[in-house]
């Protein structure tokens, strides 16, 4: 649950007590002139305080990203467990943070990648140690803020992506044509359509 930062609603609270009283003064000013004019100094001054205040509130509409890159990695562990596989999830998201609305419309896209992850990328410890691998795997979830951006990156030390696999299921479903030829970057942007899976059960 993200929850408002109290410091900043104090800080909206406060503002408006100083656009409160700066109204009233400007009021109290205009009963003592004859032309009642609001002079443009006096605008400009309350077009700032305004624009000061609209960005505290939008301010409250962003949410750090790493409690929701850590329940992901909950959700990774849970799923690894009952599957018999070993993970370990590495979450680095320093002080990043996203509009709330937009960090709850991407969950469902990053859940699916981290299932993904699971079930078609860690390999089970038996054929991880037969590979010359650690018997457990790892998944990374990082968050970094560019000026005005966000990247979310996952990535994983599995297998990769079956791209026969992948192909072969994407025609049986008829999301391409049989006879397509498609890059290794087309065919992995396939893995990213709602649903789409190559498991045999799907989790």
């Amino acid at each position: 649950l993200a929850l408002v930062d109290s410091a900043t609603v104090d800080q909206i609270c406060d503002r408006l007590e100083q656009l409160r009283g700066a109204l009233g003064s400007l009021g109290a000013r205009a009963k003592t002139r004859e032309d009642r004019m609001i002079s443009l100094a006096d605008l400009d001054q309350l077009r700032l305080e305004f624009g000061e205040l609209s960005e505290l509130a939008w301010s409250l509409r962003m949410v750090v990203v790493e409690p929701a890159l850590r329940e992901l990695a909950s959700h990774a562990e849970a799923l690894a467990l009952r599957l018999g596989k070993q993970v370990r999830v590495v979450v680095d998201a320093g002080g990043a943070e996203l509009e709330r609305s937009l960090l709850e419309r991407l969950h469902e896209p990053l859940l699916h990648l981290v299932h993904n992850a699971i079930d078609h990328g860690i390999e089970a410890p038996d054929a991880r140690e037969a590979a010359g691998k650690p018997r457990q795997g790892t998944i990374h979830l990082s968050a970094e803020q560019r000026s005005s951006r966000i990247i979310i990156e996952m990535s994983d030390d599995g297998r990769g992506i079956n791209r026969t696999k992948v192909l072969a299921r994407a025609r049986e479903r008829g999301l391409i044509p049989d006879d397509a030829i498609l890059t290794d970057a087309e065919t992995d942007e396939l893995i990213f359509l709602p649903s789409f899976s190559t498991a045999e059960t799907v989790s």
